[in-house]
């Protein structure tokens, strides 16, 4: 009987030590993902500046580190509005918002974009994903 005691008290304490293991890693999960976040919110703020200077969306880096960008014709035109808003959505950050509303509005002439079949990448990605988080309508009429 007392053998049959321990090792229920044994699975109890193993029980509890494993769930609160568990919960030591909800809160770096937090940190890391609103750490991540942040970060990206700095490269993406860099981006909009460098891009705003050739007035072309941000596609890639040269070898040596200069920004190669596209107009709002080239099927990854949508990518970089697009992630703004998911930056936007998760950092509520009024600027990238700005940003994101800026960039979006300047594929307004891709919107009958009939050159290929990427129109979804162009569109969806930046005034599909600027509908689903503006909780403005008005904003969203404008978009």
């Amino acid at each position: 009987m007392q053998m049959k005691k321990r090792k229920t008290s044994l699975k109890t304490i193993l029980l509890i030590a494993s769930g609160l293991f568990a919960l030591s890693f909800i809160d770096q999960k937090s940190n890391f993902i609103d750490a991540s976040f942040n970060a990206a919110e700095k490269q993406y703020q860099f981006l909009a500046k460098e891009a705003d200077k050739d007035h072309k969306f941000p596609r890639t880096l040269t070898p040596s580190g200069q920004l190669r960008g596209t107009d709002e014709w080239d099927w990854t035109g949508g990518f970089f509005p697009g992630s703004l808003w998911y930056i936007y959505n998760h950092t509520h950050n009024k600027e990238t918002e700005k940003e994101a509303i800026k960039w979006t509005e300047a594929l307004e002439k891709a919107k009958d974009l009939d050159q290929h079949h990427d129109i979804g990448f162009v569109m969806y990605c930046s005034y599909g994903t600027a509908i689903k988080y503006l909780k403005d309508q008005k904003k969203n009429c404008r978009l």
